[in-house]
């Protein structure tokens, strides 16, 4: 689609649809106009301790939305879980067998100790150590061959 007169194309590429100071709501809100959040921070402006105050005076008294609020910012809901389940013993280079640590994993979830879910989560993580290791190999691998071409080279000349 182009622009009326300089047959530009519209937009940035993807994502941005729109050309460089055009916007795609030009009634929206006005540029330098304060959110919610500024407009409440102002208006609490040295009155902060007052409110949390009351809050924890309604606590108190027995307001259970008040208590939820406090230990809600206190002591937050913990997202996730801990885990307990049988690592493999290392091998004698200080590695892990990755089919045996999968193999110990699985048995934590038919036994109810790890869910489904947090076996998929730790299994990623196994991944990306394998991944990061196999990198590693592999870029030692190249610079061991590189070296050996070099070596090969000089006897060569």
């Amino acid at each position: 689609m182009g622009k009326e007169g300089g047959g530009e194309k519209r937009g940035r590429g993807p994502g941005r649809p729109f050309a460089k100071g055009e916007s795609g709501n030009p009634s929206g809100r006005p540029p330098g106009s304060k959110n919610l959040t500024k407009l409440l921070m102002e208006r609490l402006d040295g009155r902060a301790e007052e409110l949390i105050d009351a809050l924890i005076d309604r606590a108190l008294k027995g307001d259970g939305a008040a208590t939820r609020i406090i230990s809600d910012r206190v002591m937050p809901i913990q997202k996730g879980s801990f885990v307990d389940f049988e690592l493999p013993e290392r091998l004698p280079d200080g590695s892990m067998d990755m089919v045996k640590v999968q193999e110990s994993l699985l048995e934590a979830v038919a036994t109810g100790k790890v869910t489904p879910a947090d076996a998929a989560h730790i299994s990623m993580i196994f991944d990306k150590i394998m991944s990061a290791r196999n990198e590693v190999y592999f870029h030692d691998q190249v610079f061991e061959a590189v070296n050996e071409v070099q070596r090969i080279g000089k006897l060569v000349k």
